[in-house]
């Protein structure tokens, strides 16, 4: 019987290559301050071109570094078109240009100005109206009032100069306002009415309140309560001169004079006057006692002594 085989060897750790490498180290840790290690990326790109010196900013794509291709050659086209049409034709269409960037919001036409005021710049004490106001409009003290009428002729001549000078509707109202400012008075207060009403009343005289009372009474004998603010406003714009006009009327209707002092003495009329007066259906018709009586009184006057019949 062969010998027994020997005993095979135990397993080698040789055998095992696994078993024969010794396992990897942990890697080491950066130290603080160490270089990064190379990046396998790719490199950062370049910062964009600048602008060439040659090129207008107009043209150039600052982000991307590059040009307006398109714009420039558009630009380019428009101005070749431009050149295209010649010295007078470049000049027309400049002043063209002018013409519609200067009249920017000036209305197509001068009636299409809004009569209106504008927005700001009125004074404090001005008030302006766009409509007539009514009956019972009271005015406020120290305030002007101006009535803005589209129907004015002088509106209608400040339209048609403000479109000529290419105003806009802002500048329009601001030149209504200003020319209101300059004709509008304010409304006197109460003091200044009363030295207003002092400095008239002297200039008629010592009794100068007297003489306009007595004058108010004659005439409104005359013409009835209902008429006499017609004749206040006369008194008021004529001054002296109207109460002297109204005055030399009242005596060619036989009214009795003032008289400072003493009894209102009636003034003297002449013959024709006074048949006139006849004439007149307060005496032969309606015979009035006054009316009468003051025709009768005329002719004694003319005629001391003697009796005058109708």
């Amino acid at each position: 019987m062969p010998e027994a085989a020997a005993a095979a060897p135990p397993p080698s750790a040789a055998a095992d290559p696994a078993a024969a490498s010794p396992p990897p180290a942990p890697p080491a840790a950066a130290s603080p301050g160490a270089a990064p290690a190379a990046s396998l990326s790719a490199p950062p790109a370049a910062p964009p071109a600048a602008r060439p010196e040659y090129l207008p900013e107009t043209f150039w794509d600052a982000e991307a570094g590059q040009a307006k291709v398109e714009a420039l050659a558009k630009a380019h086209a428009e101005l070749g078109q431009r050149f295209a049409k010649g010295k007078d034709g470049i000049a027309e269409e400049l002043r063209a240009e002018i013409t519609a960037e200067l009249r920017k919001g000036v209305p197509e036409t001068p009636d299409a100005y809004a009569v209106a005021p504008p927005a700001e710049g009125v004074p404090d004490h001005l008030v302006l109206l766009t409509e007539q106001p009514g009956a019972d409009f009271v005015a406020e003290e120290g305030k002007a009032y101006f009535l803005l009428d589209p129907k004015s002729p002088l509106l209608g001549w400040w339209k048609q100069v403000a479109h000529e000078a290419g105003l806009s509707q802002e500048k329009f109202s601001a030149g209504l306002a200003q020319f209101a400012a300059a004709q509008a008075q304010p409304t006197p207060t109460k003091a200044e009415r009363a030295e207003a009403a002092a400095r008239f009343y002297a200039s008629l005289g010592d009794n100068g309140q007297k003489r306009v009372a007595h004058l108010a009474g004659q005439l409104k004998g005359m013409v009835g309560a209902e008429r006499m603010p017609v004749l206040d406003a006369f008194v008021e714009w004529g001054g002296k001169a109207a109460v002297e006009t109204l005055e030399a009327l009242a005596d060619r209707s036989g009214g009795p004079r003032f008289a400072p002092g003493g009894a209102a003495q009636p003034a003297e009329m002449t013959e024709a006057e006074l048949t006139k007066m006849q004439n007149d259906p307060r005496y032969y018709r309606d015979a009035e006692p006054a009316f009468v009586k003051q025709v009768q009184d005329g002719f004694a006057k003319l005629y001391p002594g003697r009796r005058r019949t109708a």
